[in-house]
């Protein structure tokens, strides 16, 4: 992960500390900088634009993930404010992108939804300075929180599938490098049929999945 200041090295605290067992050899491109009260509708707006020129480019196969960084302290404060964020962030993906969505969440609650945007499916979980350290969705930074567009294709290239017959042991597998690195880990939601439920963490585990595509505007 670059050293170099700004948010790639905002971003490699996160790296640097995370359990997960395929993040070395992770292909990550960066979205545009954030600047601190930038809210996440403008944040959106200008990451939206940036990945599809990525997707029309020679990287569109070939990265792992896009991270969009929030600065936005007020919207990334507490477990509501932050799914409100993933929901207007995911709203004006959905709008700029070349199928123009109107309505992005449309059969959600079931297990083959998917975030689409300009033709891919992405898996988008969120990381933010709200949790504690030990937790697997803490940003381990300070005052950013990031949202991760991972390409559905990423997990192909793993060969990690819910159709795979060695998903389960494939989880296991994760779930031990977590534990081992002093995470909590909770597999139940880890494995959960709905995707969108692993998009944002609850604190503790064992608690009910974030209904975060519920979230109002208010709320951030």
């Amino acid at each position: 992960m670059p050293s170099s200041p700004g948010l790639p090295r905002r971003f490699a605290n996160l790296w640097n500390r995370t359990a997960c067992p395929y993040a070395e050899a992770a292909q990550v491109v960066f979205g545009p900088e954030a600047s601190r009260g930038v809210s996440p509708v403008a944040q959106a707006k200008k990451c939206a634009d940036q990945l599809q020129r990525v997707l029309s480019g020679p990287k569109a196969t070939k990265f792992d993930m896009f991270v969009i960084e929030l600065r936005e302290i007020e919207a990334v404060k507490s477990i509501p404010t932050l799914a409100a964020a993933l929901r207007q962030t995911l709203e004006v993906f959905a709008r700029r992108g070349p199928e123009a969505q109107q309505d992005p969440f449309s059969g959600i609650l079931s297990p083959t939804w998917d975030f689409v945007f300009c033709g891919q499916r992405f898996f988008v979980p969120v990381f933010a300075p709200l949790y504690p350290q030990s937790h697997p969705r803490s940003s381990q930074a300070r005052d950013s929180a990031f949202i991760l567009m991972q390409p559905d294709i990423c997990f192909t290239r793993k060969g990690i599938s819910s159709k795979s017959p060695g998903r389960a042991n494939v989880s296991q597998e994760v779930m031990r490098h977590f534990v081992e690195r002093g995470f909590s880990y909770d597999l139940r939601l880890v494995t959960h049929p709905l995707k969108a439920a692993r998009y944002v963490k609850p604190m503790e585990a064992g608690q009910d999945p974030v209904k975060w595509w519920e979230a109002t505007n208010q709320s951030a």
